[in-house]
């Protein structure tokens, strides 16, 4: 048993992600980043390993791109390799304008594929794309220091934002800095939609609600709303009433609960009758 535990700590150390090559900048620079968590305005991260200490061998360098965050309120990184690995930074010398650092090693080979930057609307999208070349990484870092590397490595990202402007990060769909808008009942809607497990939809639903108590406001449905959640989950599954408990409180047109909400989606009596109870009906 203890050689058991000994090897799996030894393989949560060994990483492999995949990709292709592409443009990008390889300025040897390594710009005063470390491994220590900073702080900024509560938006807290880790480095997973001091890049200034990188052994010269594994070419560290950084990518480095500029954007625009005119009329920009969200930033949705899906970047090889990097999932919570995302710093943030606010500095009062910005205005209208970002930057994007990816941190990077390579080994023999080095093809991390292509970013595109493209705003739709308030939203930002950085994405990583990859063709016929493969992009591949596989590195194995203890106690902050590279052990071995092959391949080419996007290690962490880092974002420097203008300190006055609210703009949320998203890193693979996970909100990596601080929030400063509730989730949409359409975000709720969709989002519902699409979690796979009635578990899943839970979740969903307990953000929506942690978001909102974030940023002091209150959840509004309509009856709409709430039917449309309620049907996305599964028949004779506790999670639905679970669903309807902690949403229902929030419907502003609640007279209409009964024939438009219960009646429509719970199909027995009983199932009814103890919906109906939920929301203090009967």
């Amino acid at each position: 048993m203890k050689n058991l535990i000994i090897s799996l700590i030894a393989m949560s150390f060994l990483i492999a992600c995949g990709g292709e090559s592409g443009g990008g900048s390889n300025d040897n620079n390594n710009d005063g980043e470390n491994s220590n968590n900073g702080s900024r305005n509560g938006e807290t991260a880790r480095a997973p390993l001091n890049f200034n200490a990188i052994d010269s061998k594994y070419n560290p360098h950084i990518h480095e791109e500029t954007f625009s965050t005119s009329n920009l309120s969200k930033i949705d990184l899906n970047v090889l390799g990097i999932k919570n690995e995302v710093l943030i930074e606010r500095d009062d010398s910005l205005s209208g304008q970002g930057r994007l650092l990816l941190y990077r090693v390579w080994f023999k080979t080095s093809n991390y594929g292509y970013l595109d930057l493209k705003q739709n609307f308030e939203t930002l999208r950085v994405r990583n794309y990859t063709g016929s070349n493969p992009y591949s990484c596989s590195k194995r870092i203890t106690n902050g220091k590279i052990k071995s590397l092959n391949g080419g490595c996007n290690l962490f990202a880092k974002l420097i934002l203008p300190k006055g402007e609210k703009i949320e990060v998203y890193s693979n769909n996970s909100l990596v800095s601080n929030r400063y808008f509730a989730m949409t009942n359409d975000d709720l809607r969709s989002s519902v939609e699409d979690a796979r497990t009635n578990e899943d939809k839970i979740d969903v639903i307990e953000a929506y609600l942690k978001s909102h108590r974030d940023v002091g406001s209150t959840p509004s449905l309509e009856c709409d709303d709430l039917e449309q959640i309620l049907s996305d989950f599964r028949s004779f599954d506790d999670a639905k009433f679970s669903a309807l408990k902690m949403l229902h409180r929030y419907v502003q047109d609640r007279e209409n609960l009964e024939e438009n909400v219960i009646n429509e989606v719970f199909s027995f009596r009983d199932d009814r009758e103890r919906a109906l109870r939920i929301i203090s009906v009967r």
